[in-house]
């Protein structure tokens, strides 16, 4: 080959690749995806939501929802690839139903930050949780926000109580496990004899309310129930109309509910927002805490009780400051355990008469 030729094919071939590499980068139109399920409207799924429009708003950053009809890794892959192919390089979801999906994702989009809330990946259903760098899972000690309405009931006076979850995924049996023991604990301390308080305790298998769910709740009052703490989707709207009809009471759960019904006594609140929306700028300012389970309690002020429009009559601020003060040493052992495995154990509900159903 002449050297003219040779000369001339080198200069075809830079041109070519100079060319390619001014080819129009693609648009993106996403920067953060928030996967979620087509019909939640539960409070956790509705701040998530509304934080990450927040946070994207303020941010100049564009946000999309992808809303899902079922939970399955095939239906959450095709979003988290239509997503990732739009551009986002922050994918956020909410609940248990995702941590099998997002620990196989995890590892395929390792470009990609997963911020989970109320859950964490995981490869099967009971097993250990697996994190990846790329990925923050933002969880809560529900168990002790569970532990503290028990406790606050029994110390207001109230002595038959009822717990009613939705399906028994681990947020909805970490409240109920706890609000038994708080509620023992409460009797315990007062001194009370174990059929002086009544705990009624049953899983729906639904996250739904509805006019059975409703009527349920009303027989239960009828049959002397005092106060229920409902937690599952939307089973607490159900309980709060059956208690406004029966003149019964309500602990709310996630969120301060007092707005929703004149029977919410007090709530349960989990600190969602703030944390969420610390965790989106760490993802954007390189300073992403991946590869790590975050638990939010009671010390940290991550779940607590809505004591500033709570309706007690004797539970009082100080009663509260105490408890707060002892559930974060390291004395008071709160269990993670389901209720009918502590219930197995001698003298673990000693100071209540307990009827799970």
């Amino acid at each position: 080959m002449k050297k003219k030729e040779l000369s001339i094919i080198i200069v075809v071939i830079l041109m070519i690749g100079i060319l390619g590499g001014c080819s129009t980068p693609k648009e993106v139109t996403e920067n953060i995806a928030l996967l979620e399920f087509a019909a939640a409207n539960d409070y956790t799924s509705l701040t998530v939501k509304k934080t990450v429009e927040r946070y994207a708003n303020e941010n100049n950053l564009i946000y999309k929802s992808h809303p899902l009809k079922s939970a399955t890794v095939e239906d959450i892959e095709i979003e988290v690839k239509l997503a990732v192919e739009a551009g986002a390089d922050v994918i956020v979801c909410s609940g248990t139903a995702f941590e099998v999906p997002i620990y196989q994702l995890q590892g395929q989009y390792k470009n990609v930050k997963f911020i989970m809330v109320d859950g964490a990946p995981r490869k099967e259903e009971g097993k250990s949780y697996k994190v990846r760098k790329n990925t923050a899972a933002l969880m809560y000690a529900e168990e002790q926000g569970g532990f503290l309405a028990g406790f606050a009931a029994v110390k207001d006076g109230y002595k038959n109580l009822g717990f009613i979850g939705g399906v028994p995924n681990e947020n909805v049996v970490r409240y109920g496990t706890g609000f038994v023991q708080g509620a023992n604990y409460a009797a315990e301390e007062m001194g009370l004899d174990k059929d002086k308080i009544i705990v009624r305790f049953t899983y729906l298998g639904i996250n739904e309310m509805s006019p059975a769910l409703m009527e349920m709740a009303g027989q239960w009052y009828d049959d002397g129930i005092e106060i229920i703490f409902a937690s599952g989707g939307t089973t607490g709207t159900a309980i709060m109309k059956a208690a406004e009809q029966k003149d019964k009471k309500v602990i709310g759960v996630d969120s301060d509910q007092s707005s929703e019904s004149d029977s919410v006594i007090v709530s349960v609140v989990k600190e969602i927002d703030s944390a969420l929306y610390a965790t989106l700028s760490s993802a954007y300012n390189d300073e992403f805490k991946g590869k790590k389970v975050s638990e939010m309690n009671v010390a940290d002020g991550g779940i607590a009780l809505s004591m500033e429009k709570a309706q007690f009559n004797v539970f009082s601020q100080q009663d509260y400051a105490t408890i707060i003060d002892r559930m974060s040493g390291k004395d008071l052992k709160i269990f993670k355990d389901e209720v009918k495995t502590l219930q197995e154990k001698k003298d673990a509900f000693a100071n209540i008469t307990l009827s799970i159903e």
